[in-house]
């Protein structure tokens, strides 16, 4: 399955191009690929092969919102969130692992991108969802008993990877740019 969250709303990338997605709780029994919650409607397409994944990959990424603003050319102007379920076949039954490829839209500075209209509802919308998920890793780090994780649509998909006994690893594309520097160290 890929989405995105483009102004704190879903997006299938693979399909269901019309319909608005929502996540919702999920009920007892019920399986699904954000665990705690689910996206009704949300494309699941079956994996076979690398090149399966690869395709599946260039489609959802070819899907995405994108715009120009004064820093670059074509920026992404949502977050993309690509889960894949992996079954163990050899114990039926079991719950699958899920693992979630998140692509943050950068935080983005107005003054220095120059969005106006659209691109400054985007804007707004990208910094409000980063700023969310700061929290509840914050949350996570000083071990507190409440985490945000519904302050965003980002953060409440992501619960249970962000949260309980999921595993997070960041790989992050930072500015080599001196005067990106404040930016990249906060």
């Amino acid at each position: 399955a890929a989405l995105e969250v483009y102004n704190d709303s879903l997006r299938d990338l693979l399909g269901n191009c019309g319909g608005r997605l929502e996540v919702r709780p999920t009920r007892s029994g019920e399986h699904s690929n954000f665990g705690v919650v689910h996206v009704p409607g949300l494309q699941h397409k079956p994996i076979a092969s690398a090149q399966d994944l690869s395709d599946l990959f260039d489609t959802a990424t070819a899907a995405r919102a994108c715009g120009s603003t004064a820093m670059n050319d074509r920026s992404s102007r949502s977050h993309m969130v690509l889960s894949i379920s992996v079954a163990d076949h050899a114990r039926p039954g079991a719950a699958p692992g899920i693992l979630h490829f998140v692509d943050l839209a950068g935080c983005e500075r107005t003054k220095i991108s120059q969005a106006e209209g659209d691109r400054l509802k985007e804007a707004n919308a990208i910094n409000k969802s980063l700023s969310a998920l700061g929290d509840v890793l914050s949350g996570l780090a000083s071990k507190a008993s409440f985490l945000p994780v519904r302050n965003c649509k980002l953060t409440y998909l992501l619960q249970d990877a962000l949260g309980g006994h999921g595993k997070v690893v960041f790989l992050l594309a930072l500015s080599p740019d001196a005067d990106d520097q404040s930016e990249t160290v906060s």
